[in-house]
């Protein structure tokens, strides 16, 4: 409830004794929307500029990348192992 009240509590120039309209909160909505779109925007294009860096990382140490892949899927099957026998 707490999130709702931020929602429909007065913005600037709006007083406490005004009585919150669908303009005022059509406005909050709006602002939460672009803030959503931005931090969408942002966190997709550090993902693509790091799966550039990563796939840049793979062609460039080509076995080194499969050796580690390996040890990461042997410590991974090594703990569900453990995990599995003590059920």
């Amino acid at each position: 409830m707490a999130n709702a009240d931020k929602i429909v509590t007065p913005v600037k120039g709006h007083t406490e004794g005004d009585l919150i309209n669908r303009d005022v909160l059509a406005e909050r909505v709006e602002h939460a929307r672009e803030s959503a779109e931005g931090l969408y925007r942002r966190s997709r294009d550090r993902a693509v500029q790091f799966e550039r860096e990563f796939e840049g990382y793979v062609a460039g140490h080509p076995l080194k990348s499969v050796l580690i892949a390996a040890g990461i899927g042997a410590g991974v099957g090594l703990v569900l192992g453990v995990l599995l026998a003590r059920r």
